[in-house]
């Protein structure tokens, strides 16, 4: 009689470890379009001229607001300015807080290391944002905005909480989608740019 070995299951946490690192692997690439879409999308305004969307000359300004939800409080000149600035930037660093948690070294595994990944893709976005709005600041290149602090935060916030809920199948499927969809948006900006549509 013969008998015919089989290859043993490798051992769940193996599995866990494995399958984390392909994630991880997958975050790098889309990272980087993410990072480019963001960079653009803040300090990049002043140099992209879209009738009607975006006046490039409207954001090559030096100015600071430290006062918290002052367009709400205030007002804006337009009178859906508030809410494009706040859920725009929300849902534009909703992506920083997937890519941030696929980053991750090891793999999630308990409630307190869940809570420790979303906890550190916070504090990271808001050291970005800080980053942002200094950088808009100092080369007036757009509004600084504490407003913008608080609600990238709560985008990536949302991003991170979203992401830790899936298993490494559907987080990787996600960063291919959003890896798909942040190259289509560089490569619409890149060729309004080259065709002069845009600029």
């Amino acid at each position: 009689m013969t008998v015919t070995a089989t290859k043993s299951p490798a051992p769940a946490r193996h599995r866990s470890v494995s399958d984390h690192l392909t994630v991880r692997r997958d975050a790098r690439p889309v990272s980087l379009l993410v990072l480019a879409v963001t960079a653009v999308a803040t300090v990049g305004k002043p140099f992209i001229e879209i009738p009607g969307i975006i006046n490039a000359s409207a954001h090559r300004v030096r100015s600071v607001n430290l006062d918290l939800f002052h367009e709400w409080v205030a007002g804006t000149t337009i009178w859906y300015g508030k809410y494009t600035n706040t859920f725009g930037n929300i849902a534009l660093f909703i992506p920083v807080g997937l890519v941030l948690v696929a980053l991750a070294a090891t793999a999630v595994r308990g409630r307190a290391s869940r809570l420790s990944l979303w906890l550190r893709a916070v504090v990271i976005a808001a050291g970005l944002s800080v980053g942002i709005e200094v950088t808009q600041y100092i080369f007036a290149l757009g509004y600084s905005d504490v407003d913008d602090v608080l609600f990238n935060t709560a985008g990536t916030a949302m991003g991170a909480w979203a992401m830790l809920r899936l298993d490494h199948e559907r987080q990787t499927k996600l960063l291919w989608r959003l890896g798909f969809l942040a190259a289509a948006l560089l490569v619409i900006v890149v060729c309004g740019l080259v065709t002069g549509i845009i600029g």
